[in-house]
């Protein structure tokens, strides 16, 4: 096996190599890049559309309700709050005497529920299945994921009062909390490489991460950012014939050709000494 040296990864370069060099531009393809934000609150919704760092509001659709009060005249929860009693036999025309079933803490979240499950089902169609991102306090994020069945909800979210923030502020938001999202699914990753009883299926010396990715083997794979492991190429993938290149690029790049989803993660995830962790397919 040939040696290889580690650099650390320079602003500017120039390259001479087999490979495209997509590894410093791997976060910025697939981080996601177009999606929906919903600003949630009891009092107010708004609803955002973030395209390429570009945030602008749009109307809500006509079946979503503004707020808890609108949505009152939309619909009634499935069953009331408050129950009723007969009296006695001997009460006549006298109304049922009224016994709460519920705190008022309880009625409402009851309503709160009922609300965030009327906005769910109104947004479904304008989302036509992408991304949607929360912003809000947390409880009221908490209380809309337990309401809501739509499946394309990010996990990370923009916490605080968005009502009078401008839309340039909701997208730098929106920027951080869709690279989180990305970040996140690459740890997620990564833990499943660390739990994997066996380690026929995996690969963290670079020399065999390349070569399993240039076999099409390679699923998924993380790999330590701005790092740079230079060794002599693959013979069947030596098309520049330079002395050495950048393996962890070279993998990376021949991952995307075959299918396989790359995350590049940050450096305290990863050590210098092995930067980079594939799962593979077989």
């Amino acid at each position: 096996m040939p040696s290889w040296t580690t650099t650390n990864q320079p602003a500017e370069k120039l390259t001479i190599a087999s490979h495209f060099d997509l590894a410093p531009l791997v976060e910025r393809a697939f981080v996601p890049r177009e999606f929906f934000i919903l600003g949630i609150s009891r009092k107010y919704l708004r609803l955002f559309r973030y395209r390429n760092e570009i945030c602008q509001e749009v109307a809500l659709p006509p079946k979503v309700p503004v707020s808890v009060e609108v949505a009152g005249a939309f619909d009634q929860p499935d069953h009331d709050l408050e129950n009723r009693s007969s009296s006695g036999p001997s009460t006549g025309s006298m109304r049922g005497v009224h016994f709460g079933t519920m705190s008022d803490r309880e009625a409402a979240g009851e309503y709160l529920g009922h609300f965030f499950g009327i906005v769910d089902q109104g947004l479904k169609e304008t989302l036509a299945g992408g991304p949607l991102l929360l912003a809000g306090v947390h409880e009221e994020i908490a209380a809309y994921r337990r309401a809501a069945k739509y499946p394309h909800i990010l996990e990370s979210e923009i916490h605080g009062n968005i009502e009078f923030l401008a839309a340039e502020e909701i997208a730098r938001h929106a920027a951080d909390a869709a690279r989180e999202h990305y970040r996140r699914a690459g740890q997620r990753v990564l833990a499943e490489y660390r739990e994997m009883p066996g380690r026929s299926r995996t690969r963290d010396d670079p020399y065999d991460v390349l070569q399993a990715a240039a076999a099409g083997r390679v699923h998924r794979l993380c790999v330590r950012e701005g790092i740079e492991i230079h060794g002599r190429m693959l013979p069947e993938l030596d098309s520049a014939h330079a002395v050495t290149e950048d393996l962890v690029n070279a993998a990376v790049v021949e991952t995307l050709h075959h299918g396989g989803d790359v995350f590049m993660l940050p450096k305290d995830h990863l050590p210098a000494s092995h930067p980079a962790a594939a799962i593979l397919r077989y």
